[in-house]
C-alpha cells in the first residue's frame, strides 16, 4: 500500500511540526505505531520501527519530560535541541515523502525545516518569557486553568454576603406585675469566597462558608415588684443549630 501525494504531504508536515515540539515522543509514537500496524509508514521512515531507534526515543522523552518540569533547566534544553528538532523534523518530512518528483522532495525537505523551526521557536520563546517574569507564569497558569477547566480566575474575588433573618416576638400581660415574652428568630448564612482574602489566589482556592441555619426559640418571664423595678424572673432559649451534617444539634442556652 502506497501513500498518495496528499497523505505524503500531510504525514510530511505533520511530523515536522510535532518534531520542533518534542522530537522523541514523535519518534516513538511513530515507531511503535508502525510496529504495531496502527499505520503504514512510507519506505523513508520504516527506519523508526527498529526496537533499538523506539528504545532510545522512549528513553529520550522521559528525561524530557522530567527537564521540562524544571525552570531555565528547560530552556536550556530548548537551546540545545535547536541542533536536533529542526534538522530531524526537516529528514522526517524527507522520509514522508518519499520516492516522488525530486522538486516535490526537496521542497517537502524545506518546508519541514520551517514547520520544525516555527514549532520549536514558538514554544522556547514562550518558555523564556514564562521563566524570566514570575507575572508570567501565574498568567500562563491562569491560561491553562481557562482552556482546560473553563474556570476564570484571573479576575477580582467577589464576596457575595448572603445572610437572612426571620424574627417574631409576642409579648402577654399576665398581671399587671407579670409579663411573658416569647420569641422565634431564624438565621441563615452562605457566604461564598471567603476561605482567602486573596484576589490572586482565584475563586478555587476560596471555599464557601455555611450553609448555615439558626433556630431559636425564647421564652421569658418580667416581673416588677411593688417599688416598680423591673427584674427578669425566669429566662429560657433553646436554639437549633443546623449546618453542613444531616442532623441539627440542639444548644440550650
Amino acid at each position: 500500500m502506497t501513500m498518495g501525494v496528499i497523505e505524503s504531504l500531510s504525514l510530511a508536515m505533520g511530523t515536522a511540526w510535532t518534531s520542533g515540539i518534542n522530537l522523541y515522543a514523535t519518534v516513538a509514537a511513530l515507531g511503535l505505531a508502525g510496529r504495531y500496524e496502527l499505520i503504514h509508514l512510507p519506505p523513508g521512515l520504516e527506519v523508526l520501527m527498529n526496537p533499538l531507534v523506539i528504545g532510545f526515543a522512549c528513553f529520550m522523552y522521559v528525561i524530557e519530560f522530567f527537564a521540562d518540569k524544571v525552570p531555565y533547566v528547560d530552556s536550556g534544553w530548548d537551546a540545545v535541541h535547536t541542533f536536533f528538532r529542526i534538522p530531524a523534523g526537516a529528514a522526517l518530512a524527507y522520509g514522508a515523502v518519499g520516492e516522488v518528483n525530486p522538486a516535490l522532495q526537496l521542497v517537502a525537505t524545506l518546508a519541514g525545516g520551517g514547520v520544525a523551526l516555527a514549532a520549536h521557536g514558538t514554544k522556547a520563546t514562550a518558555r523564556l518569557a514564562i521563566n524570566a517574569s514570575p507575572d508570567c507564569q501565574r498568567l500562563a497558569l491562569l491560561t491553562f486553568f481557562r482552556n482546560t477547566r473553563t474556570q476564570e480566575e484571573g479576575l477580582p474575588v467577589q464576596h457575595k454576603i448572603n445572610n437572612q433573618a426571620f424574627l417574631i416576638k409576642t409579648d402577654f400581660e399576665l398581671t399587671a406585675a407579670n409579663k411573658l415574652g416569647i420569641s422565634y428568630n431564624f438565621d441563615y448564612s452562605r457566604n461564598e469566597n471567603q476561605t482567602f482574602d486573596v484576589a490572586t489566589y482565584g475563586n478555587s482556592a476560596n471555599g464557601t462558608e455555611g450553609p448555615s441555619k439558626i433556630n431559636n426559640f425564647n421564652l421569658s418571664q418580667a416581673q416588677t415588684d411593688a417599688s416598680g423595678f423591673l427584674g427578669i424572673r425566669l429566662g429560657e432559649q433553646a436554639a437549633i443549630v443546623a449546618g453542613n451534617g444531616p442532623d441539627p444539634a440542639w444548644k440550650s442556652i
